[in-house]
């Protein structure tokens, strides 16, 4: 062999090494970022949970637009009870009065 295939060699020597090398660290980054990522069953928990909590604020939500009507119905209630015993408390003293005569 001559001179220059021996130069040849040792250059391809260093490519391999410096090559070697490169895929050691890309398998490392590859590795390290596997080791961050989520599996399919936790990113599908997650988002069970999630559609979960969107659902009961859907229903907050709608708790919350259904409450006016409901006060509206409870302050109407309210106001009967407090007419009838206003009545049956003015009937109670007329009646008082009628007998004292």
């Amino acid at each position: 062999m001559e001179q220059k295939d021996f130069e040849r060699i040792a250059k391809l020597e260093v490519k391999l090494e410096s090559m070697n090398e490169t895929m050691i660290r890309i398998e490392k980054n590859l590795v390290r970022n596997h080791a961050n990522q989520m599996t399919r069953n936790e990113v599908e928990k997650m988002f069970t949970l999630r559609d979960r909590d969107i659902e009961d604020l859907r229903d907050e939500i709608e708790n919350l637009k259904e409450a006016p009507e409901k006060d509206a119905a409870t302050k109407r209630a309210n106001l009967s009870i407090v007419i009838s015993s206003l009545m049956f408390a003015s009937s109670l003293i007329f009646s008082f009065l009628n007998y004292m005569k």
